[in-house]
């Protein structure tokens, strides 16, 4: 399906796609691709575009979600080390920024859950 679609817009309209599924306003896109914003505004009416639009919007979803998961792990890793390895203050001040992020309340549910 998506090679149906792909191949029935044009370049710009294709590029068009990809900077809105990224959330690019439809004032900047058209300037970007040299075009009118009556033209980007017309394309968003279209069928086929629309469900380019939502498909490279999922894809581009997927892609942060991997991005963030592989942040996540690294972050947690990093804070692991410190809590094993800190000494004194830099350890309690660690655990401290741990709680204040993730609030207090949903630290003592946590706690209450073990």
């Amino acid at each position: 399906m998506s090679q149906n679609i792909t191949s029935s817009l044009t370049p710009k309209q294709l590029q068009a796609a990809w900077f809105l599924a990224r959330g690019v306003a439809g004032g900047v896109v058209a300037k970007r691709l040299g075009v009118r914003r009556e033209t980007v505004s017309r394309w968003k009416k279209i069928p086929l575009f629309q469900q380019e639009v939502l498909r490279l919007g999922e894809e581009h979803r997927q892609v942060m979600a991997l991005q963030m998961a592989g942040l996540l792990h690294s972050s947690v890793e990093v804070i692991e080390h410190t809590l094993l390895h800190a000494q004194g203050d830099k350890r309690l001040q660690t655990a401290m920024g741990i709680i204040q992020q993730i609030g207090i309340e949903r630290f003592k549910a946590f706690m209450a859950s073990y």
